[in-house]
């Protein structure tokens, strides 16, 4: 991220934090109670406005297409179409006697078929320090099955601390 972006994104965050402990503190929060919540419902809010832009840039690239997006919240959702509680099914990890869904904020899957194939799944982290393995993780439990070793994974993140970032 360039320098200016920097400021632009601090700035943001800036107001969007000191709003928020502004309406904190009118419910009768303490001050810093509000700062420690309104830092931790920005992490939230970033988060899934990333997702929600990526998702949203996705879409929009593939329409027309056969090649949808939804993400892991649709899948968790207890009423789902049939086409994605295929899609459920084709990323659940198996741990014995349970049933995982994979970190899968977006998932790309073809459609125009009989059945449905997932392609891809993309691992959305507003900050890369610490959370980056999880995605390692679940693409090598991925890998460890037939059913879903084809299943790409990518992760997509600011990198706003150039932890990745090349020179």
């Amino acid at each position: 991220m360039k320098k200016d972006e920097r400021n632009v994104v601090s700035e943001e965050k800036e107001k969007y934090i000191n709003r928020k402990i502004e309406e904190l503190k009118k419910q009768g929060i303490s001050s810093e109670e509000a700062s420690n919540k309104a830092r931790q419902s920005y992490r939230s809010y970033i988060g899934k406005n990333v997702q929600a832009n990526i998702m949203n840039y996705l879409k929009e690239q593939f329409k027309g297409t056969c090649i949808k997006i939804t993400s892991d919240e649709e899948l968790k959702s207890t009423k789902i179409t049939e086409e994605l509680s295929k899609i459920k099914r084709a990323i659940a990890l198996d741990f014995g006697q349970y049933l995982f869904l994979p970190d899968a904020d977006i998932v790309v899957y073809k459609s125009c078929e009989s059945e449905p194939v997932v392609l891809a799944i993309i691992s959305v982290k507003n900050s890369f320090r610490e959370r980056g393995y999880e995605t390692a993780y679940w693409k090598k439990k991925l890998a460890e099955s037939k059913i879903t070793s084809h299943v790409k994974v990518f992760l997509a993140t600011p990198d706003k601390d150039d932890e990745i970032a090349f020179i």
